[in-house]
């Protein structure tokens, strides 16, 4: 998971198996910058860009 989030150019990373959903502010470069961890979601499944809103 670090690996993939240290090369990573999302916004948005979901990882499914633990239901986490982590902000990368900082692009492709290490780690999350000012972002990291926003939520776990227990029982969620797999999730769209359409379930996702940002305000």
């Amino acid at each position: 998971m670090k690996q993939m989030i240290n090369v990573s150019d999302f916004d948005l990373l979901y990882f499914e198996p633990k239901g986490r959903l982590f902000f990368n502010e900082n692009g492709e470069e290490s780690g999350f910058g000012d972002g990291g961890l926003l939520c776990t979601m227990k029982n969620a499944g797999e999730i769209t860009t359409d379930q996702i809103a940002l305000v």
